[in-house]
């Protein structure tokens, strides 16, 4: 659903989408908030910015769309069912949560007025906070869909 992170930027293909998010959003994080909230409320949305351009998933009760924002706006109804793609997403950030938090939680630093410990700190204190909330995911699904993780013991989140 979501690519590794690169220089702030990721692809983003959900069915026959394609997007480019930016780092101008918290990209992992705004998605994984969206689904908590489909999962707890019955709705959810993720506001991505594509600088020039931008796009939004939005997650109902019935089905999840995309309505983008480009030359011209569209709806693009996902053919992919919301707990596909919440596996997807747990998936794509579980790969690599320490690059996601780098790339798209972290845009505030200012490399003169912060210290490099400071930055190391807050990167692993967001890093954690972006587990916890997969984590969090992962526990509703579970608890009020019905849905039994697959993940293997030695996939589970560790915590500090």
């Amino acid at each position: 659903m979501i690519s590794n992170p690169k220089h702030g930027w990721c692809d983003i293909k959900i069915g026959e989408f394609q997007g480019t998010g930016s780092y101008l959003t918290a990209v992992p994080l705004d998605m994984v908030n969206a689904f908590i909230h489909y999962y707890e409320d019955g709705a959810g949305a993720c506001f991505v910015n594509e600088e020039g351009t931008d796009f939004t998933l939005v997650l109902s009760e019935f089905n999840a769309y995309i309505i983008i924002n480009r030359e011209k706006q569209e709806l693009y109804n996902v053919p992919v069912s919301i707990d596909t793609l919440a596996d997807e997403l747990q998936d794509d950030i579980l790969k690599c949560p320490k690059e996601w938090t780098k790339e798209f939680m972290t845009s505030e630093f200012d490399g003169d007025a912060t210290s490099l410990s400071y930055q190391n700190g807050e990167i692993n204190r967001r890093t954690l906070y972006l587990l916890k909330q997969v984590d969090t995911l992962r526990n509703i699904r579970e608890r009020q869909k019905g849905y039994t993780s697959t993940q293997k013991e030695e996939d589970k989140i560790e915590y500090e």
